[in-house]
């Protein structure tokens, strides 16, 4: 993959509350804020286009930050399993539901969090996958009060409205620059996958791939992200 995107300058940040970034002093952890934080950290950088590639949580962020770009920083958008249904919305919709379930007690919660989410769903039921262990390692870093702000968040942003597509789905349609969104067949949908196809929205798929097709399946995933990166003005 390093030969692949030698010729790409990379910008890897980890959003404020995960990884080994600090608290927000604000408390605020909202998209709003996340994107703010993007934005300006691209300021600092002096980056003037930027490719946007996201993950998941960063998927969804990157279609909303290219939604509202008016400066036209942003040439290009690769979304890798950012959810577009509510459908995809494993964790987020988990977790959302403890936090109902505990009567809105964020103690309770992470307490529920640290133990029965992270060390007993994540990896004990679904930490076969070398793509899972790394999902667990990287729960340990993150912070309980993002990692619910965000969850309550995706589902909001997910859920279906009364035109029978979500806010993340509709402004992510709706882009005008070139866009891909990369799926791994044992993760998505067939509700993202329904909406994919009626938006005639260009998707590359990944056999044998769950939801981090970057790792389950990178030595397909790799060249077909080169690959998109490498036409002039990219499909849309």
């Amino acid at each position: 993959s390093r030969d692949l995107l030698s010729g790409f300058n990379l910008i890897a940040p980890d959003q404020v509350g995960y990884g080994r970034s600090s608290q927000a002093n604000d408390g605020d952890y909202s998209f709003h804020a996340q994107i703010a934080r993007l934005r300006q950290l691209t300021s600092i950088l002096g980056v003037r286009e930027l490719t946007l590639i996201g993950h998941s949580l960063g998927g969804i962020l990157g279609s909303l930050w290219a939604g509202q770009d008016t400066d036209g920083l942003i040439r290009r958008l690769v979304n890798v399993e950012g959810n577009l249904t509510a459908a995809d919305a494993t964790f987020s919709k988990r977790a959302a539901l403890a936090f109902g379930e505990f009567q809105r007690d964020f103690g309770r919660w992470r307490r529920w969090f640290l133990s029965e989410f992270t060390e007993r769903f994540v990896l004990d039921e679904l930490g076969a996958r070398s793509s899972l262990n790394r999902y667990y390692g990287s729960l340990l870093f993150a912070r309980p009060e993002p990692f619910l702000a965000n969850s309550l968040e995706i589902m909001e942003r997910s859920r279906t409205g009364s035109d029978g597509v979500s806010e993340v789905g509709r402004i992510y349609g709706g882009l005008g620059i070139p866009r891909i969104y990369f799926w791994g067949e044992e993760s998505l949908s067939a509700e993202t996958r329904a909406f994919l196809e009626m938006g005639g929205l260009l998707n590359r798929s990944f056999a044998a791939a769950g939801h981090w097709p970057m790792i389950d399946a990178s030595e397909e995933f790799y060249p077909a992200l080169a690959e998109f990166l490498a036409e002039p003005e990219g499909p849309k």
